[in-house]
């Protein structure tokens, strides 16, 4: 256990979380707990996020959500 450790402490290809997967984390509780597609939207144009963004980064979407999300970001941009 204190190999892998080592390994990960001094490993110059670790890479931190990318912060763009919290910001769809975000996106998803907005949709997916509140039911709130605005406060998503806002959220996806104040960070400057496309769609392919949001929804390749989750697996929490069903048809219906896309289609919803879609449609706003068709309307509103």
């Amino acid at each position: 256990m204190s190999e892998y450790i080592y390994s990960l402490e001094f490993d110059d290809n670790y890479k931190l979380e990318d912060p763009i997967n919290k910001i769809v984390y975000e996106i998803a509780n907005f949709i997916k707990n509140e039911h709130n597609f605005d406060k998503a939207f806002e959220t996806i144009k104040i960070n400057s996020l496309s769609f392919e963004d949001v929804i390749s980064r989750s697996v929490r979407f069903d048809k219906d959500d896309v289609t919803t999300l879609a449609d706003l970001l068709i309307a509103k941009m």
